[in-house]
């Protein structure tokens, strides 16, 4: 194969990559043995003593439909200090310009969550409902926190779930998981540009 046939297949490759992946800036990690795409982590800096939940927030078809119904998001505290939902949130909300997050009866529930993930505008205007609150330990079974998120306190290794119960309620909050077809091209990839490399 001469060079110009290699370029044109890298540059193929990387947009193919792009057209199914997508352009989110999401990150594959592996937290208690689920496969999920974050969009960041949010919080002190890894290490030891530092604890980590993953936050994950369902807009199901609220203002929808959207491509990516639901997001995730990492924060990491001291072990030492306890920490609530809305430490984690507002760790977010400060982190990520793209997410916004209102509340109303002093920071306790939670009114709107915006976030603009560059393909779709998520957001709750205009419809009735409520934000769910939740906890699980596998991102499978989830239960009811039953305060607001200035009084549930976090865990380590603990998911986070948020729902929007705007019409009828949606099922517990989904985790972003990547597409099988977006793990083999990225694996492919990396194995084309590996290979090329030795």
């Amino acid at each position: 194969m001469n060079m110009v046939s290699k370029k044109m297949v890298e540059v193929i490759f990387v947009v193919c990559v792009f057209s199914v992946c997508g352009t989110s800036p999401a990150v594959l990690v592996n937290f208690d043995g689920n496969s999920l795409n974050i969009d960041g982590w949010a919080g002190a800096a890894a290490g030891d003593n530092v604890s980590e939940t993953i936050v994950v927030i369902d807009w199901n078809i609220c203002n929808g439909p959207y491509a990516t119904a639901s997001h995730a998001w990492g924060y990491r505290w001291e072990s030492s200090e306890v920490q609530y939902v809305a430490d984690a949130l507002n760790a977010i909300d400060t982190a990520f310009s793209s997410f916004t997050m209102t509340t109303s009866f002093g920071g306790a529930f939670i009114d709107d969550i915006f976030y603009d993930d560059g393909v779709d505008n998520h957001t709750t205007v205009g419809r009735s409902g409520w934000w769910w609150t939740g906890q699980s330990l596998d991102g499978i079974n989830w239960t009811d926190n039953g305060d607001g998120i200035t009084a549930v306190t976090i865990a380590d290794g603990q998911f986070q779930g948020l729902n929007i119960d705007a019409s009828g309620w949606g099922g517990d909050p989904t985790l972003p998981i990547p597409e099988p077809t977006s793990i083999l091209l990225l694996a492919a990839g990396s194995l084309f540009f590996r290979r090329r490399l030795i």
